[in-house]
């Protein structure tokens, strides 16, 4: 639906906010982010890491990478993928 496109571009992005609840995870989390991502660049991703207080974080940055890691490092997003969900519970 392009025009939910639009509205939330518009209105709901600008205050769309996940970082209050992640307090509340106690799962085990993996935070995956291109170095270069200019949709959750490496600031962001590491604030999203330190705000999961609660949970067992895993955490890879992939250099010459963006916000697409299994397009833009295959190899290295999916080896990341397939030695974490072994350890989840």
């Amino acid at each position: 639906n392009q025009q939910l496109l639009i509205d939330y571009f518009a209105r709901e992005s600008k205050t769309f906010d996940l970082r209050p609840g992640l307090s509340r995870v106690r799962v085990p989390v993996m935070v995956l982010g291109g170095e270069e991502d200019p949709i959750m660049p490496p600031p962001f991703q590491e604030e999203t890491a330190r705000a999961l207080v609660n949970a067992p974080v895993t955490r890879h940055s992939f250099p010459k990478a963006g916000h697409q890691l299994p397009g833009d490092v295959p190899e290295a997003y999916f080896k990341a993928m397939r030695a974490f969900i072994p350890a989840s519970p």
